[in-house]
């Protein structure tokens, strides 16, 4: 007789005095064989059976244990069934458990169990599919309900999670998924809320540190479209978004742009730090059908006349004006750490980068010109290549822009 539990979580392979054939079917000789196959085989429950009458029941076909490929069927059969009271849910549990550590003990064909909601999580309240589970994921309570780590008492279970499919740590592709997974709970929203905003902010860190170590291959084999926050709090297409490569604060960009272009949020937001050439270096790991649009290809900026001034020095400084406005400016300032660091290939810090450029602009505190002409000359010396790029982006500069 089966359960009464057990057929209160699901409706058995034959009721009680069903007749069925002795063929396919499962003699009990332990009870806790019916959690495992009560409804993907029939049980022949005889209330004594001598040494003649089970060898005669084994050549007619009957099973003596439960076969793996019923185990597994019982499972689609019940990975979807509703669990509404407390009991159910304990029941569960103690079926998925049972059926973990039967299969693992056999060989089994894993695929079977593909795509479907078969691992426990959130306290055994929920069954998920193994491709939203891994073994290990950092920071996994960060990822929820987007993608679970397997719990500590289920981790005896790893070889069998391994068969079915579940990785050991996260992948770029799972990453993927769960920025996929949330655009697609809040594409209709005005924002994402709080726990979604954390979801993304760490699916997005997680992403580009394993692109960094192990390559974006395999971006373009599974992934289609690759879902990014913009500066207005709202993941979309990461192609349609524009990063801010420029020496322009988002703010003034923002304001002069007129919501023309949508602004990718700034990666220091997203657990990344500070460093923006690093941040620049990580969207050029990814595949090129995924990379933002770079603002400076299709961006310049343009001086206004009416809006200069005189140099103290009048018409005799080639500079007129240009020093107060760009030479001692946080944007020149930061044009020359992240040239400092290309010209390193990323050696210099940005930390060392930046005293570098604060020492020479304490040293040469000059007239423009004099300034200009001493700066460059100690540029120069110590970095030739970077000397060519300034004086390029120096000429390129005089030819104007459109904001003030």
């Amino acid at each position: 007789m089966i359960r009464k539990e057990l057929s209160n979580y699901h409706q058995p392979f034959a009721a009680e005095g069903t007749t069925v054939k002795i063929r396919g079917s499962l003699t009990e000789k332990k009870p806790e064989h019916q959690d495992l196959i009560w409804t993907s085989m029939p049980i022949i429950d005889l209330p004594f059976m001598s040494q003649s009458l089970q060898k005669m029941i084994k050549n007619a076909g009957a099973h003596e244990e439960p076969p793996p490929n019923c185990v597994t069927s019982n499972i689609r059969n019940i990975c979807q069934s509703s669990c509404e009271t407390d009991q159910l849910i304990k029941t569960r549990a103690e079926v998925f458990r049972s059926s973990y550590a039967y299969l693992q003990a056999k060989r089994f064909e894993g695929n079977q169990l593909a795509g479907l909601p078969v691992v426990l999580v959130e306290k055994d309240t929920k069954l998920v599919r193994p491709d939203d589970v891994c073994l290990s994921l950092s920071y996994d309570l960060d990822f929820r309900p987007y993608l679970y780590k397997i719990t500590p008492e289920d981790a005896m279970y790893a070889p069998f999670f391994q068969k079915i499919g579940v990785k050991n740590e996260a992948t770029a592709e799972q990453y993927c998924n769960v920025l996929a997974a949330v655009y697609a709970d809040s594409c209709d929203k005005q924002k994402l809320h709080s726990n979604q905003l954390r979801t993304v902010k760490r699916a997005v860190e997680q992403l580009f540190k394993l692109i960094k170590t192990h390559g974006n291959q395999k971006l373009l084999e599974y992934v289609e479209t690759l879902y990014l926050p913009a500066v207005d709090g709202k993941l979309y297409p990461s192609s349609t978004l524009c990063y801010n490569d420029t020496v322009f604060e988002t703010k003034r960009l923002e304001e002069a742009l007129e919501n023309k272009f949508l602004l990718l949020e700034k990666l220091g937001k997203c657990h990344l730090g500070n460093d923006k050439y690093e941040h620049h270096q990580l969207l050029q790991l990814l595949p090129q059908k995924f990379q933002p649009k770079m603002l400076s290809e299709f961006t310049e900026e343009r001086v206004v006349e009416s809006k200069m001034q005189l140099c103290e020095l009048g018409t005799g400084c080639e500079f007129s004006g240009w020093f107060d406005k760009h030479l001692s400016s946080g944007a020149f300032k930061y044009g020359l750490i992240c040239l400092i660091r290309e010209n390193s290939q990323g050696k210099i810090t940005q930390e060392a980068a930046s005293k570098h450029v604060s020492r020479l602009l304490a040293v040469y505190r000059l007239s423009a010109a004099k300034l200009w002409k001493q700066l460059s000359g100690s540029i120069n010396s110590h970095f030739p290549k970077l000397m060519k790029k300034l004086m390029y982006l120096w000429n390129e500069g005089n030819k104007g822009a459109p904001f003030t």
